[in-house]
C-alpha cells in the first residue's frame, strides 16, 4: 500500500491543498480516508491476479528455485556477466552439490522450495515489512521477498542445482532494474510535467497534452504486452528443450 497507493493518494491531497491555498510543508499531516485506502487495497488484489503480476511472481520463484532447469529470462549481457562471475569464483555445479531437498512435483506443479525454506522466506519478509511500516519506511514487498528468496537460495546452494547462469543472470537484471526504474520514472515524470505545463502556459493546450500522454502510455503498454507474450512463448520452448537435454544427461549418468 505504501508503494502503490500512497503516491497517487498523496498527489490528490497535495492538489486539493494547493487549490485551497494551504501551505505545503513537511509539518502538515496528511489524513487519508478509510474508503480510499480500502479501494486501493481492492485494486492491488485485483492487480496481483493479472498475467503480468503472475509472471513477476513466477520469475521471482524460479530465480531462487532449487530446480535444475528453470524458466526465467534476462538480457544477454546479464547472462554473459553471470558466466564471467561464475567462472571467476571457480563455480562448478558438480563440485559442491546443492543442500536443498530434491525438487518434487505435486499435482503437475513443480515445488521449487521445501516447506522449511518457504516458511522462512515468508516469516522473515513479513517481519521486515511490518517493522519498516511501523517506522514509516515505504519498503517494497517485492524487494524484501526477492532478497529473502536469494539469500535462502544461496544457503541451499541453488546455483549448484543447475541453470546457474540463468538464475544469477536474472538476479543481476532484477537488481539493475531496481535502480533504472527509479531513473526512468524520474525522467519520464519530469518530461511529462514540463511538457504539460509549457503546453498550457504557451498554447493553452494542457488538456490536449494530457490526452496525448495517456494515448502514448496506452500504446507503450500494448507494445510491451505483445512483446511479453512473444517472449513468454519463446521461453517456454527454450526451457522445454533444456529440460529434455537435462533428462537425457541424467539417463546417461545412470
Amino acid at each position: 500500500m505504501a508503494n502503490c497507493a500512497a503516491p497517487g493518494l498523496a498527489a490528490f491531497k497535495l492538489r486539493g491543498a494547493y487549490l485551497d491555498g494551504l501551505p505545503l510543508n513537511s509539518t502538515n499531516e496528511m489524513k487519508l480516508q478509510t474508503w480510499a485506502l480500502f479501494g486501493c487495497g481492492v485494486l492491488l488484489v485485483l492487480g496481483m491476479r493479472t498475467k503480468h503480476a503472475q509472471r513477476v511472481t513466477r520469475a521471482e520463484v524460479n530465480t531462487g528455485s532449487a530446480g535444475s532447469v528453470v524458466r526465467i529470462w534476462s538480457p544477454k549481457w546479464c547472462l554473459g556477466l553471470a558466466r564471467i562471475l561464475l567462472a571467476a569464483t571457480g563455480h562448478r555445479e558438480k563440485k559442491h552439490p546443492p543442500l536443498a531437498p530434491r525438487v518434487m512435483t505435486l499435482e503437475g506443479k513443480t515445488m521449487h522450495y521445501d516447506p522449511l525454506r518457504g516458511a522462512l522466506i515468508m516469516s522473515v519478509a513479513a517481519s521486515v515489512i511490518a517493522t519498516a511500516s511501523a517506522l514509516k519506511l515505504p519498503v517494497s514487498t517485492t524487494y524484501v521477498a526477492f532478497a529473502a528468496v536469494l539469500s535462502t537460495g544461496a544457503a541451499d546452494r541453488i546455483f549448484a542445482a543447475g541453470d546457474a547462469s540463468q538464475k544469477l543472470g536474472r538476479f543481476i537484471w532484477v537488481v539493475f532494474s531496481w535502480f533504472m526504474a527509479a531513473v526512468i520514472a524520474s525522467l519520464a515524470a519530469g518530461l511529462v510535467a514540463v511538457t504539460i505545463f509549457k503546453a498550457e502556459e504557451m498554447l493553452g493546450l494542457g488538456v490536449i497534452a494530457i490526452l496525448g500522454f495517456l494515448g502514448l502510455n496506452f500504446f507503450i503498454r500494448m507494445t510491451v504486452k505483445k512483446r511479453s507474450d512473444q517472449q513468454e512463448s519463446r521461453m517456454k520452448a527454450e526451457t522445454a528443450a533444456r529440460r529434455g537435454a537435462d533428462h537425457a544427461e541424467d539417463d546417461d549418468d545412470e
